[in-house]
């Protein structure tokens, strides 16, 4: 089921992230965190930054939004714009494949 407003969509990729075992946070706009990614964690040691968009909106990333999501990618982080749960699961695959790789230890329930 799509998500009808990009809150809405955010709710749904955070909750996803939190049973993935990931610890995320919501970042609330305002003068001091422009241009942050609207949801930011840790999943098994590995840092991401992701810009929710809904679909067909995906382009519509600012310029600020865009530099940090590279600058996150430049630091070895992950940084995607999702535009839904499939594309977040996604992302969290390739966390699990690249932290597997590593050895890295698998996440914890953090209820």
């Amino acid at each position: 089921m799509a998500s009808s407003t990009e809150a809405a969509l955010t709710t749904t990729l955070r909750l996803l992230a939190k049973k993935r075992g990931a610890y995320i946070n919501k970042n609330h706009g305002g003068p001091n965190s422009q241009g942050r990614p609207d949801l930011e964690g840790c999943y098994r040691s590995l840092h991401f930054g992701v810009e929710v968009k809904l679909p067909g909106k995906e382009k519509n990333v600012t310029k600020l939004q865009y530099k940090n999501l590279v600058s996150i990618d430049q630091a070895g982080g992950f940084a995607r714009v999702v535009v839904n749960r499939a594309q977040m699961i996604y992302l969290f695959d390739e966390m699990d494949e690249l932290a597997d790789r590593l050895d890295l230890p698998e996440a914890q329930d953090v209820g």
